[in-house]
């Protein structure tokens, strides 16, 4: 166990001191291609090495000095472009090469070395920035009063990429988006496509909370997409058990009443018979746009009888036996018995039909059927001897020999004999099964129901 443990020790440390020497061979590198590009005057290319090298070794003097002087000549170089666009070029130019200068001063100060950087390009900079900055604010509600949302997002964007707090720019980039799918809403409320209408609006909501008459559209929208559903009672076409029946139709109406959709709500039609002839109307008068029937042609269970059945084997015995030259042999000997074997199945079978009708002019929306099976069997064997010595077989007479007598004391029939009798007693109850069935019915007619969607 020591061993084991000094020599994971030795194996970390190797790796540990592999990882330090190939990073240091790396720094070294970076440093030496640095030197020699100094030298030719690449004072860029150089830096950008002196600055790799201390990514490996943030102490290295050599690179730090290296970096501190040809960084500075680099940023000085791109703080004299910045000032020329201040001075001669556009408003954009002057932000943009002002950027470039910043960000390359952040990017050496994040190995360690804070370059000379003059504080009063800083106002240079504001200034520039606000005009700019301005100009783009303008042009974006120019073109958001054009209707050119997708133009004037891209002015806002910029300006809350170059400064988030700039007026109200970021608002009015949240307009840009909202706009065009606000409009889409009242579109496809327009057209009668209440659902497609609710999710734009709940789209709109989510960029801007109370953009507009939107929480008014998009309730709207959802009032006019919702359907209420009376579930009424199943008929039942078969001698099928009233109790199971009213089971089943339970499970389904709490499958439909969780239906991930907001467009959906049940309402308990128990009043309302299935041969009604005026059951439309009694579901209309309960605020039903849709009624769902079922007819119920199998649902029951069969609770199966332990059936015992006596087999004919052997229980294997081993003796050491002496021989006359004084070794041992290992001999075998069988001795007839009789073990029991059980057997048991139940049973459930559902089969229902359903219908979802539309109670103002009685399309059909919905027709489908279910036809479902379950069952679970136990089969095992019992003897009160230790069933690892039993093996299969057959014999005529217990008390007597006979030419018929079969011992199967093989690997194949050993396996399956010893899988009998370490077989499974537990059984499902036909009750479960039956129960079983009624959830996948009900889960079935709940997906069916969900993704109906009368605007397609």
């Amino acid at each position: 166990m020591k061993k084991n443990y000094l020599l994971k020790i030795s194996s970390l440390l190797i790796f540990s001191l592999f990882i330090v020497l190939s990073t240091g061979c790396a720094a070294k590198k970076y440093r030496k291609q640095a030197m020699q590009l100094e030298k030719a005057g690449l004072v860029e290319d150089a830096a950008e090495l002196y600055r790799k090298s201390l990514t490996k070794q943030p102490d290295n003097i050599e690179a730090k000095l290296g970096l501190r002087k040809n960084g500075q000549i680099v940023l000085d170089r791109k703080s004299d472009v910045f000032l020329k666009s201040y001075n001669t070029g556009t408003n954009k130019e002057a932000v943009y090469k002002f950027l470039e200068v910043q960000n390359y001063y952040n990017k050496i100060k994040a190995v360690g070395i804070t370059l000379d950087f003059p504080t009063e390009h800083n106002a240079y900079f504001e200034e520039k920035k606000s005009l700019y900055l301005g100009e783009l604010y303008d042009e974006g509600k120019i073109l958001f009063d054009k209707d050119n949302f997708s133009h004037s997002g891209q002015k806002f964007s910029e300006i809350v990429k170059i400064d988030s707090k700039f007026r109200d720019a970021r608002h009015q980039l949240n307009r840009t988006k909202a706009e065009p799918k606000y409009r889409q809403g009242i579109e496809y409320l327009n057209n009668n496509t209440p659902r497609k209408a609710y999710y734009e609006f709940k789209s709109v909501a989510s960029i801007i909370q109370d953009y507009k008459d939107v929480v008014q559209l998009k309730n709207e929208a959802l009032e006019n997409a919702t359907i209420n559903i009376v579930v009424i009672p199943f008929q039942n076409e078969r001698r099928n058990s009233t109790l199971q029946n009213e089971r089943l139709q339970s499970i389904v109406q709490n499958e439909l009443n969780g239906i991930n959709s907001p467009f959906y709500r049940i309402i308990d039609g128990s009043s309302i018979a299935y041969n009604d002839a005026k059951k439309m109307e009694k579901a209309k008068k309960l605020g039903g746009h849709a009624i769902f029937t079922g007819v119920v042609s199998k649902n029951y269970h069969r609770t199966g009888k332990l059936r015992r059945e006596s087999k004919r084997g052997y229980l294997r015995k081993k003796y050491k036996q002496e021989n006359k030259d004084g070794t041992t042999t290992t001999v075998t000997k069988y001795e007839k018995i009789e073990y029991s074997e059980y057997s048991m199945t139940n049973q459930a079978n559902l089969e229902l039909r359903y219908q979802l009708i539309a109670t103002n002019n009685n399309e059909m929306w919905i027709s489908d059927e279910i036809s479902i099976a379950n069952q679970d069997a136990i089969h095992y064997a019992k003897s009160n001897h230790n069933y690892k010595n039993i093996v299969k077989g057959y014999w005529e007479h217990k008390s007597k020999k006979s030419s018929s007598d079969k011992v199967y004391d093989d690997y194949r029939n050993n396996k399956e004999l010893k899988n009998l009798f370490k077989g499974s007693k537990e059984i499902s109850s036909s009750d479960y099964l039956l129960k079983t069935l009624m959830q996948e019915a009900g889960k079935q007619i709940k997906n069916e129901v969900e993704r109906f969607n009368p605007e397609n």
